[in-house]
């Protein structure tokens, strides 16, 4: 009975774990994950989760080097949303580009239509923004926004009523100093 309330090794014994032990955790997967994958390059699976571990915890760079011989759609998908986040835009367009048809994920639309974005290619980035779902939809909504008020040349709503504001504001100032003049 004594030991089923001791802590595991190594566990602070809280239930949400510290920062400096989960950079522990993650040290000991990656470790364990490079020393499989040194024992059988050739496993995909391993492979890939490494890399997504990687992503996850926003190590961009190891992901590209994890997947940058990989001949495989999945590992190009996890490749080409990693190069976008290292903003990485140039070859991310080109893996973009091979991986016909778009896949069905959110990040991933939302990513591509984000390095069109980036280089002007605004017509393409509405049609893939358009294809945007949960939970990036939103996003995806004020890129669309954003690029049609500059491709139509439009003054927003929002920045015309800012501007009217300031007008009215500036003028009602006018009459206030004219009247202190007086």
């Amino acid at each position: 009975l004594l030991g089923c309330s001791q802590t595991p090794k190594g566990s602070s014994g809280n239930s949400v774990i510290g920062l400096e032990e989960l950079k522990g955790r993650y040290q000991e997967l990656v470790t364990r994950y490079r020393r499989l994958l040194k024992l059988n390059p050739d496993d995909l699976e391993l492979r890939l989760k490494l890399a997504k571990l990687y992503y996850d915890f926003k190590d961009y760079s190891q992901v590209r080097e994890v997947l940058k011989s990989v001949d495989n759609r999945g590992a190009k998908i996890i490749l080409v949303k990693a190069l976008v986040r290292a903003k990485d835009y140039d070859y991310a367009i080109e893996i973009f580009e091979q991986l016909k048809p778009i896949p069905k994920d959110n990040e991933y639309c939302y990513l591509y239509g984000q390095v069109l974005e980036e280089k002007n290619l605004f017509p393409k980035a509405l049609k893939i923004y358009e294809k945007v779902g949960a939970p990036f939809k939103e996003k995806a909504q004020e890129r669309i926004k954003a690029i049609k008020t500059r491709a139509e040349g439009k003054i927003s709503e929002e920045v015309v009523a800012i501007s009217e504001a300031a007008e009215e504001f500036l003028k009602r100032l006018e009459d206030e100093a004219a009247m202190y003049l007086l």
